[in-house]
C-alpha cells in the first residue's frame, strides 16, 4: 500500500463532494492491523462514505501495476451484499499484542457503531441505496472493462475519471462535482429524498416562467425561451463532457479558466448579461411529457426539480463565467430545446 497516498486523494474527493467518511485502512488513523470485512464472504472494505441514504462501499489500492484481478475479487467478495438490510460489517484485529493498539481498536470500534446507527436511521427515513466502488486514482483501466463492471453497478474510478472530477473542481465548484457525481451513479435527486414528503417538482425561486413557444420541427423538436437568473437552475445543469471516461456521452470539453477569467474582466465587469441566448436541451428522461411542465393556456415553463435534468448544449463558458465570477444572481437568456420522443 506504499505511503497511502490514494486514502488522501479519496478524502480530498469526499470532503469536497459533502459526503461524510472513514478510512479504515488509514495508516495514520488506525494502522494497518485493523480491517473492516462484510461478514458473508470475508470482503475487506476499506472506506464507507456516506451522504444523505447514500452508502460507499470503498476498496482503496496504490497499484500502478495490473489491477482489474484486483478489483474483480473486491467485488467477487461483497457480491452478496445486495442492499443496506443484509450488509453486516465487523471488525478484524490481525496484531496479536492487543495491548498496544488497544487504543485504534477503540476508536475503529466507535467509528463502526456510528456507522451502525447512522445505517439504522437511513432504513427508517429513506430508501436505502448501497454503492460498492473501487477506488484506484493511480493506474488508467481499459474502457470495456470499466463499462462491464458499471453494468453491474460496480464503479471503478481510475486516474482518467479521478483527474475529471478533480478538474471540475479546479474549473468550476464542488456543487458541479457533486452533481457529476450524481451522474456517474446515475442517481437522481428523488432517489434522495426522504419517504415522507410528497416529491413535488419545483424549481427554485418561482415555479413557473411565461416563455415564448415556438415549434422547430412540429411534433419533435419545441423552442422555449425566456430570461433567467443563472442559480434558478445551476443544481439541474450538466454538461455532457467528451474528455477521460465519466461519460461517453459527451460532445464537449472542459471548459478553460483562462476563458472565464477574461470573460469576466472584458465583458461581464461591463455588460450585465450577454445578448445572445444559451442553448439547453431539456433532458428526455426526466421531461417526457409536454403537458407536465408547460402550460399552452398560460404559456409557462415549469422546471423539475432534479439533477441533470439540463444538458448545456451552447454556450458553457459564458454559462460558467456567472458562476465563477460569483455573479450567479445575474440574468442569462435561455432557450431550452424538448425532443419529443428522443433518447438523451
Amino acid at each position: 500500500m506504499g505511503n497511502y497516498s490514494s486514502n488522501n486523494l479519496l478524502k480530498n474527493l469526499y470532503q469536497n463532494l459533502g459526503f461524510k467518511g472513514i478510512i479504515f485502512d488509514d495508516i495514520d488513523s488506525l494502522g494497518p492491523e485493523i480491517k473492516l470485512r462484510e461478514e458473508s464472504k470475508g470482503g475487506e472494505v476499506d472506506a464507507i462514505l456516506i451522504y444523505k441514504n447514500i452508502v460507499c462501499l470503498v476498496g482503496i489500492t496504490e497499484s500502478k501495476g495490473p489491477i482489474e484481478k484486483e478489483s474483480t475479487k473486491f467485488f467477487e467478495k461483497l457480491d452478496k451484499v445486495t442492499n443496506l438490510k443484509n450488509l453486516k460489517l465487523k471488525l478484524d484485529v490481525s496484531s496479536k499484542d492487543i495491548s498496544k493498539i488497544q487504543k485504534n481498536v477503540n476508536k475503529a470500534q466507535g467509528f463502526l457503531k456510528t456507522i451502525d446507527k447512522k445505517v439504522k436511521e437511513i432504513r427508517k427515513d429513506y430508501s436505502p441505496i448501497l454503492i460498492k466502488m473501487f477506488f484506484c486514482p493511480n493506474k488508467i483501466i481499459e474502457d470495456e472493462f470499466l463499462d462491464k463492471s458499471k453494468e453491474k453497478r460496480n464503479f471503478i474510478i481510475d486516474k482518467d475519471i479521478f483527474e475529471y472530477f478533480e478538474e471540475v473542481v479546479n474549473r468550476l465548484d464542488k456543487k458541479f462535482l457533486f452533481t457529476d457525481f450524481m451522474y456517474f451513479l446515475g442517481i437522481r435527486k428523488v432517489d434522495i429524498e426522504k419517504k415522507s414528503p410528497s416529491k413535488v417538482k419545483k424549481a427554485k425561486g418561482d415555479s413557473t416562467h411565461n416563455v415564448t413557444r415556438l415549434e422547430l420541427e412540429k411534433d419533435k423538436i419545441i423552442m422555449y425561451s425566456f430570461p433567467i437568473r443563472v442559480d434558478e437552475i445551476s443544481e439541474f445543469i450538466t454538461v455532457l463532457r467528451m474528455c477521460q471516461k465519466y461519460n461517453k456521452k459527451g460532445f464537449q470539453r472542459m471548459v478553460k479558466p483562462t476563458r472565464l477569467q477574461k470573460i469576466n474582466d472584458l465583458y461581464l465587469r461591463y455588460n450585465e448579461t450577454f445578448p445572445n441566448n444559451i442553448i439547453i436541451g431539456l433532458d428526455p428522461q426526466v421531461y417526457k411529457n409536454e403537458r407536465e411542465f408547460y402550460s399552452k393556456k398560460g404559456k409557462e415553463f415549469r422546471f423539475s426539480n432534479e439533477y441533470n435534468s439540463l444538458i448545456l448544449i451552447d454556450g458553457q463558458h459564458r454559462y460558467f463565467s456567472f458562476v465563477k465570477g460569483k455573479k450567479s444572481h445575474r440574468v442569462i437568456l435561455a432557450t431550452l430545446l424538448f425532443f419529443k420522443g428522443k433518447n438523451e
